[in-house]
């Protein structure tokens, strides 16, 4: 679970991975409902995590 401006949202399993990063199933949570979404993790090119 990732919590990003007040909101929730779960990641699941990795369902693709491409040059730039990897793409997660995923949902969140408007209201009292559960929404499917696919979520992007972006690996940095030549530089670390901390650096971007």
């Amino acid at each position: 679970m990732v919590n990003f401006n007040g909101r929730q949202y779960f990641i699941g399993k990795s369902i693709n991975q491409g040059y730039l990063g990897q793409v997660f199933k995923g949902e969140d949570e408007w209201g009292s409902e559960l929404s499917e979404l696919a979520a992007k993790v972006i690996e940095p090119q030549n530089q670390t995590y901390e650096d971007v």
